[in-house]
């Protein structure tokens, strides 16, 4: 149950981390991609299926919890980790998985890891 109630507090961090403006922007985008593709080019679908997603942590789901565990655990000087620490927390998974197997195979697109 703690790891549920933690997936849904990530999702929703992920979700609300946007901007209005910018969930806003990209959706004007997204209709300009679509009707751009159909008037011009007579595209139908242009962009990949949204779902479903298979049954395992394909998003890195497992880190995100334990990273936002950490950060609402105490720090040095503040009653919470400041971004700079919980994100080293990332940055360990990324460098294990770039010196794991799976970086032959699968490729993961990140930023500021």
């Amino acid at each position: 149950m703690m790891c549920l109630v933690a997936i849904r507090r990530a999702t929703l961090d992920a979700f609300w981390a946007r901007a209005a403006t910018t969930v806003n922007g990209t959706r004007l985008y997204v209709k300009k991609l679509f009707s751009t593709g159909k008037q011009v080019y007579g595209l139908g679908d242009i962009l990949p299926e949204m779902g479903p997603f298979n049954l395992q942590d394909d998003f890195g789901m497992r880190v995100a919890i334990i990273t936002l565990h950490q950060s609402l655990s105490g720090g040095r000087y503040r009653p919470t980790l400041q971004y700079g620490t919980a994100r080293k927390y990332r940055s360990a998974f990324s460098d294990v998985w770039g010196a794991s197997t799976h970086t032959f195979r699968e490729s993961v697109m990140a930023r500021d890891t």
